[in-house]
C-alpha cells in the first residue's frame, strides 16, 4: 500500500476500535459532498455502512464519488443536484431529500472569499453560506420535525462580530470576515433550534 492507503487502513482501524453503537440504519444527506470536507463526511460514513445522499451542484462529480464509494464500502447511495445559487433547485432538491427519508441532514456546503456579486438581491456568501442552508432546513422540517441537522461552520466565526445593520457584511472589504458572518448566522440559527447542532 502506499503512503495514502496506508493512512487511510489506520483512520479505519481507529474508528473500528473507538466508535461503538453508531446507529447506521440512518439516511443521511451531505450538502457539498464532492468537496474536501464533505469528501471526507462521506467516506467516513461509506466506511461505517450509512445510507448516504450526496447532494451537489455537479451531476457529473456526485455520480463519480457515489461510483468511488461504492466501488470500496457497498453502501446505499442516492445523489440529489442542488446548487445553493439557484432557488429552485433548492426546492426541487427538498422535495426529493423528503421523498428519500433522510433523518440527518449535514449542511456542509458553502463558498469561501468569493468576490462581491448578488444573488436574488443578496451578497453571494451570504446567499450560499447562510440563506439557501436555511431555507433547505426549513422546507425539510416542514415534512419532518424529527429531522436531525448539523452545520458544519468555521472557527473563522470569531474574526467578526455581527452587525444587526448589515447582516450581509456589505460594509466589510476582508473575504475572511464576510465568510464568516455568514458562518456565524448559520450558528446563531441552529441556536434557535434545540435539534440543529454546529460542528
Amino acid at each position: 500500500l502506499d503512503n495514502k492507503h496506508m493512512k487511510l487502513e489506520k483512520y479505519y482501524r481507529y474508528i473500528d476500535k473507538h466508535f461503538k453503537n453508531i446507529d447506521n440504519t440512518k439516511c443521511v444527506a451531505i450538502t457539498g459532498a464532492t468537496g474536501s470536507i464533505g469528501k471526507g463526511i462521506a467516506t467516513f460514513l461509506s466506511y461505517l455502512k450509512y445510507r448516504l445522499v450526496l447532494v451537489g451542484r455537479n451531476k457529473k462529480r456526485l455520480e463519480m464519488l457515489k461510483e468511488e464509494l461504492f466501488d470500496k464500502f457497498h453502501n446505499d447511495i442516492d445523489i440529489v443536484v442542488i446548487d445553493f445559487i439557484k432557488k429552485e433547485t433548492v426546492l426541487e432538491g427538498s422535495n426529493k431529500l423528503t421523498e428519500l427519508n433522510i433523518d440527518v441532514l449535514i449542511n456542509n456546503a458553502g463558498i469561501y472569499h468569493c468576490d462581491k456579486q448578488i444573488v436574488d438581491n443578496h451578497d453571494i456568501t451570504y446567499y450560499v453560506n447562510f440563506l439557501m442552508p436555511m431555507f433547505l432546513t426549513n422546507q425539510l422540517l416542514k415534512n419532518n420535525n424529527k429531522l436531525k441537522v448539523i452545520n458544519v461552520a468555521s472557527l473563522s466565526y470569531t474574526f467578526t462580530n455581527i452587525n444587526y445593520q448589515d447582516l450581509e457584511a456589505n460594509n466589510i472589504k476582508n473575504k475572511t470576515k464576510v465568510y464568516a458572518n455568514s458562518k456565524r448566522l448559520l450558528m446563531l440559527y441552529s441556536k434557535k433550534h434545540e435539534h440543529i447542532q454546529d460542528k
